[in-house]
């Protein structure tokens, strides 16, 4: 019988009944996964940090999704391995998983360089970025958004960290020299422990600081510089991390560094775990988070359960810090009800969490979880396959965080109109010689004037020099010192009558817009110079220079006459280089001084060439612009050295306080008294009595009881074209 529609109707109709009761066609919608991108660094420094910190993520997801995800939806994670610590990788990054995969939330960096550019990232889309490893306090205070959850401790607290615990177990310790990273980070770092420990000891000194780049393969020059002015040192503060900790400690170790020098860096168990039986035992460690320091229930619960997963090996702290992300931000999600990240930030503010560090809540003013940090001292007497440390000292986040008022304080301060200043260099930076110490000194000045937006070019001196100034001016810099070489002031400057142009050369005002700024190296030079007089034996002193222009002889002279005064015998040598910064040539013209008879050489130039050249003959050195002990570390004897940090400081303040013009001839020449000049520590070639002439004849300049050159105006000194009677040499 042929069925009808309408009885073809009526069955359809019974089947779909009888088969949703009997469940036949029960449909479970699928929701959509919530997506998590991490940007991971898996080489040089970073690459144990990201692993484990990958790790740690992996297993809270897999719990998470095992007891059905996060408001019914699974967790998904996406990782890219850029495999290097670049920014301009990471931002490409990061932006393919916010517009190609359409990521919910971001994860990581390492760097904290790196983070500061995906935090522009991530506020430009309107993206929470949880930050476990970065810690550059920028996150959240300079530089806060609102996208960036930071569930570790910041380099703030960090810095603070180090700092109670060195004065804790050195109450007497006064002279403090930091070993940092040349990066957001190190500098950071540097920054909180000198102003911590500047409070806990008002008298406190910071005798020296050195900011290796990072993946730096080679420490002995730093090595050696710190042991030369070990009786000068108390204490070293550094944070150093990961491969670059692991590298400089086996070097440290050769030169019985760790016998001579208190010393403190970030030892967390990944480190301590590539060192083994290298871990110098009694040395004080720092982290953030590593199960050993912190042994509570919880932790020891995950401790087993990533021991499970991961056949048998122990999570570090940056595991720890990677778990806890997670779950912040599973609370927070389900907290807001949602994945939209305006509801979860709203849902950070304030929010209580509990995690395996203990009771860590997240403030509202800038979401830095108020985490506790940890350190201890290395011992071998460990429990497990590795150093750990004894006498841990958990320092609760409360009482290292910067305070809220603070916070608000300097974010007023940022919002000041930004002063932006450049800093266009000569050579390049490492150069460890005029260059090394003007960046040094912009970096100083900026981190002293949180108005300051600064920036820094190298190698700017030639043809295009013009081309380059007006380019810097062109993007809005009010600010542009030209340091050794004026680039076309003249030119350039009444082209840009609101822009304010220093020449670090000394000579002529270029423009009414321009103004000057020097050191007054000769004095330290004369110092250097009392100090060759009474080291050398044949009577012959070499003095490898540049350009034969009025600043190098006055400099010249200062140090003839600084030998002359303590030994009448005493000749200085002179040939020129012809130039201020060529190596091979520098070290020709050295060796050549050596070949003379010279047993004490001294130079005028931009590189560290004449340094190697007097270690390699073993002849006594002293610098010229930096301190290079790391260069020649059994032979240096002391060094003149550029401190650009007051006279730049000073020029931007007042360009920014409007009084500019009201200097004298807008023409800042700082010498030994301001502190723009100054000698680099003695090593321990120099007998105290000559240590005891200098110093009596510095203080005399500083307290102006004594001229170099007495009598003489600042233009007549400008001037200065002849040579002392002990010189010898030739001045075309």
């Amino acid at each position: 019988m042929a069925l009808t529609t309408k009885t073809i109707a009526v069955i359809a109709v019974v089947l779909l009944v009888v088969g949703f009761a009997a469940g036949w066609f029960l449909i479970t919608p699928t929701l959509k996964p919530i997506k998590l991108g991490h940007i991971g660094d898996y080489s040089g420094t970073c690459e144990m940090y990201s692993t484990s910190e990958k790790k740690g993520q992996l297993l809270a997801i897999e719990e998470i999704n095992a007891a059905g995800g996060i408001l019914g939806r699974q967790l998904e994670y996406l990782d890219r391995e850029h495999g290097a610590l670049n920014i301009d990788i990471g931002v490409r990054e990061l932006k393919d998983l916010i517009l190609k995969d359409k990521i919910d939330f971001a994860l990581g960096p390492c760097s904290s360089g790196e983070a500061l550019a995906l935090q522009e990232v991530t506020g430009d889309y309107n993206i929470i970025r949880v930050a476990a490893i970065a810690s550059t306090e920028a996150q959240t205070v300079d530089n806060y958004n609102g996208t960036t959850l930071h569930v570790g401790v910041n380099t703030y607290m960090d810095g603070r960290g180090q700092a109670r615990r060195i004065h804790r177990d050195f109450p007497n310790a006064k002279k403090f020299y930091c070993f940092n990273q040349d990066y957001e980070f190190g500098y950071r770092e540097q920054a909180a422990f000198e102003e911590e420990i500047k409070r806990l000891v008002p008298d406190a000194v910071i005798v020296g600081k050195a900011f290796p780049k990072l993946g730096e393969t080679d420490y002995s020059p730093f090595i050696t510089a710190m042991l030369a002015m070990k009786d000068d040192i108390d204490f070293v503060q550094s944070s150093l991390y990961g491969a670059d900790l692991v590298a400089f400690t086996k070097q440290a170790q050769g030169y019985g560094f760790f016998d001579e020098l208190p010393f403190m860096a970030a030892y967390d168990i990944d480190v301590l775990r590539a060192l083994g039986k290298d871990a110098p035992e009694g040395v004080y460690g720092f982290a953030k988070g590593d199960f050993f320091a912190d042994p509570n229930p919880k932790m020891m619960e995950f401790v087993e359960k990533y021991r499970a997963k991961y056949n048998g090996e122990y999570p570090s702290g940056w595991a720890v810090l990677g778990y806890d992300a997670i779950y912040a931000l599973k609370a927070a999600i389900e907290k807001a009800g949602t994945t939209d990240t305006d509801a979860v930030r709203e849902a950070l503010k304030g929010m209580d969490f509990t995690g395996l560090r203990g009771y860590t809540p997240i403030r509202a003013i800038d979401l830095m979880m108020v985490a506790p940090s940890y350190n201890g001292i290395i011992t071998h007497e460990s429990p497990y396959p590795f150093p750990i440390w004894r006498d841990v000292w958990r320092i609760d986040g409360a009482e290292v965080i910067r305070p809220e008022e603070s916070v608000l304080e300097v974010r007023a301060a940022l919002r000041e109109p930004k002063l932006k200043v450049a800093v266009l260099h000569y050579g390049p930076i490492g150069d460890y010689g005029w260059t090394y110490e003007a960046h040094v000194g912009a970096q100083a000045m900026a981190e002293a004037l949180p108005y300051v937006e600064l920036s820094e070019r190298e190698n700017t001196s030639g043809l295009y020099s013009p081309q380059i100034l007006r380019e810097y001016a062109e993007a809005g810099n009010e600010v542009i010192f030209c340091h050794g070489w004026d680039l076309g002031i003249e030119e350039v400057a009444p082209d840009y009558p609101d822009v304010i142009f220093m020449w670090g050369g000394e000579v002529e005002k270029k423009a009414p817009n321009a103004g000057r700024y020097y050191g007054r190296m000769y004095e330290a030079s004369f110092l250097a110079g009392i100090v060759a007089g009474a080291m050398t034996e044949t009577n012959k002193i070499g003095y490898a220079t540049s350009i034969p222009i009025p600043g190098v002889v006055r400099g010249i002279d200062a140090f003839a006459k600084g030998a002359a005064s303590v030994n009448p015998d005493a000749e200085v040598y002179v040939e020129w280089i012809g130039e201020w910064y060529d190596p091979p040539k520098e070290k020709e013209v050295t060796l050549s001084l050596i070949d003379r008879g010279c047993d004490v050489i001294t130079h005028r130039s931009d590189s560290y060439a004449p340094a190697e050249a007097a270690e390699e003959r073993g002849v006594y050195f002293i610098s010229q612009y930096s301190d290079m002990r790391r260069f020649a570390p059994h032979v240096f004897l002391t060094g003149t050295v550029w401190n650009w940090a007051p006279v730049m400081t000073d020029v931007v303040k007042a360009v920014h306080n409007g009084t500019w013009d009201e200097y004298p001839g807008q023409d800042w020449w700082y010498g030994l008294a301001e502190g723009g000049v100054k000698l680099a520590p003695f090593s321990d070639l120099v007998p105290e009595n000559v240590k005891k002439m200098v110093e009596e004849k510095k203080q005399a300049i500083i307290e102006g009881e004594f001229e170099v050159f007495p009598g003489m105006t600042d233009e007549e000194l400008r001037e200065i074209y002849y040579f002392e009677p002990n010189v010898v040499g030739e001045l075309p």
